[in-house]
């Protein structure tokens, strides 16, 4: 790590940060006027930056990751600026899946520094880690000259500092609960938080929703004059074949031809999630966008997307890592699961969870699975402790055979149980699974690096 790059991220790491704080009062209010004084500092980047802006609760990170490789092989130049990250802070700031340089990184930053510094003497309140590198991904974005930027939803999307570009498409994926202590308690509160990223005229692609999601989002575009495109309406699904843990093969029928591709993302929601891009870029070509469907079928077979269903080690026992943190996530980690062919005989359940997830939920969906479960903390500042997760695995009379206050400890106690043909799955966050990725494939940590 250079010096110039550990600088910056100790500045950065000195802003308040909505992923770390689990005490919301400490944190300055949500509102975007921070964000846009900041960007008149740059000259304003997203007034002709060529956009599409992803929200959701579910598959929003795989979609984009889906978008941005399908645009990448239709022989575009193309940002994507996505959170969390899982090992670097580089991977939130990538053009054709290359993440910014730690020297470009390190430019962004001391470029905006002062402004940020001028700013905390305002009455705005200080600028948040999200902002200021939201802002460096604009500005980086800009001068790479980009011919389209993917953006990822930080959190919500109607106050969500990403809220301020004009994109060519809105995208949102999947919607349930989740980050219930700032969208609300109600699925109703969370769609309206997630629908604000609709912009007057700006065509929606949607994924499926259940029924009530569907309605509150397509009558709060309907009063801002944007049209509702359904993806699987627009990418209309005619086959599907099941390549287990390499994904899927799926044949497609849209008004531009037959699409058939092989997406190596496991899991029936990763068809989903494919089918919203395909859509996406399907309604990309009314804009005059030169996409052949032979790109797109060869572009696909590309896409990598850590951290969610991944396969880490296969023999002489399977280790599968995945994000899944609230319970549509955990359902299509225990669907996806058989549909991957892994064996799940006697499953050692590494679980650790964060505050502001619907913890409860997950949990109760893996007494289906009857793991021996070990339960830990990742070094994330929003993880909740272990004694916390006993309590409630208790209350679902759940085989807990060991509680770790780190990841490095709960693997090597699967390590030690585990045998042969079995099956080690770690769960309940990204950062847990980030952990476990790192320490099998021997990764060094960057940040929060605290046990």
């Amino acid at each position: 790590m250079n010096i110039a790059y550990e600088k910056s991220i100790k500045k950065l790491m000195s802003l308040a940060n909505f992923e770390n704080i689990n005490n919301l009062e400490r944190l300055p209010k949500l509102n975007l006027e921070r964000i846009i004084k900041l960007l008149k500092y740059s000259n304003n980047p997203q007034t002709t930056l060529k956009s599409i802006h992803i929200a959701g609760t579910n598959g929003k990170g795989s979609t984009c990751a889906i978008i941005a490789s399908l645009l990448e092989g239709s022989g575009l130049k193309v940002g994507l600026f996505i959170s969390p990250s899982i090992h670097k802070i580089t991977e939130r700031i990538q053009i054709n899946g290359e993440p910014i340089s730690e020297n470009n990184f390190a430019e962004e930053l001391n470029n905006i520094w002062p402004h940020i510094i001028e700013m905390s003497k305002n009455n705005l309140g200080n600028i948040t880690f999200f902002e200021a590198i939201n802002v460096m991904a604009l500005n980086y974005f800009k001068k790479r000259s980009v011919d389209i930027a993917v953006i990822e939803v930080g959190l919500g999307g109607r106050l969500d500092s990403t809220n301020v570009i004009s994109p060519l498409l809105t995208v949102i994926t999947p919607i349930s609960m989740d980050h219930m202590d700032i969208l609300g308690t109600t699925i109703k509160k969370i769609t309206l938080e997630k629908a604000g990223i609709i912009k007057k005229g700006i065509p929606v692609i949607l994924a499926k929703q259940t029924r009530n999601v569907e309605k509150i989002i397509k009558e709060f575009a309907e009063n801002l004059g944007a049209p509702v495109y359904q993806a699987w309406k627009i990418a209309k699904i005619k086959n599907i074949k099941n390549l287990r843990d390499k994904g899927s093969e799926i044949l497609f029928n849209t008004k531009n031809g037959k699409i058939n591709c092989i997406c190596p993302l496991i899991g029936k929601h990763q068809i989903d999630n494919t089918c919203t891009a395909i859509a996406t870029l399907t309604t990309l070509t009314d804009m005059n966008y030169n996409i052949s469907i032979n790109s797109l079928e060869n572009s696909i077979k590309k896409v990598k997307w850590p951290a969610r269903f991944q396969i880490l080690k296969k023999s002489p026992y399977s280790i599968v890592v995945d994000g899944a943190h609230n319970k549509t996530s955990a359902e299509a980690l225990l669907d996806t699961l058989k549909y991957s062919g892994v064996n799940i005989k006697n499953p050692i359940l590494i679980f650790g969870s964060g505050y502001g997830h619907d913890t409860n939920s997950v949990i109760k969906q893996f007494i289906k699975l009857n793991p021996k479960i070990i339960l830990t903390k990742s070094r994330h500042p929003k993880s909740i402790p272990v004694i916390e997760l006993k309590k409630i695995t208790k209350r679902y009379k759940l085989n807990v055979i060991g509680t770790e206050n780190n990841t490095t400890s709960a693997m090597n106690l699967a390590k030690k149980i585990i045998k042969n043909n079995e099956i080690i799955i770690a769960t309940g966050s990204l950062f847990v699974a980030g952990e476990i990725i790192e320490i099998v494939n021997n990764l060094k940590k960057e940040i929060y690096n605290n046990n």
